[in-house]
């Protein structure tokens, strides 16, 4: 994955918080994608604006005591959720 690509997610999900869970809605065809806290963060931070490197140093920053691990846990999320159509990533 480009550290310079921007990732955007796909207008049609949204994200919503049910109980105290953070799910990913496409109401055209009723899927529901799940996420844990630190993936929720992430899709917050998915607005088209910000560059995988960008989102990665953000979270480095808000959780030093995991750094070494951000990189790999963003861009697993964020290859999971391009396959599964939930985001676009623009180089």
């Amino acid at each position: 994955m480009q550290p310079t690509a921007i990732p955007t997610l796909n207008p049609n999900y949204s994200l919503e918080q049910v109980d105290q869970e953070a799910i990913l809605f496409n109401a055209a065809n009723d899927s529901i994608f799940y996420l844990n806290n630190t993936g929720n963060l992430i899709v917050q931070l998915c607005d088209g604006k910000r560059s995988v490197a960008a989102l990665v140093e953000l979270l480095k920053t808000a959780y030093p005591e995991t750094a070494t691990n951000i990189a790999t846990d963003v861009e697993t999320l964020l290859s999971t959720l391009q396959a599964e159509g939930i985001v676009t990533l623009k180089s």
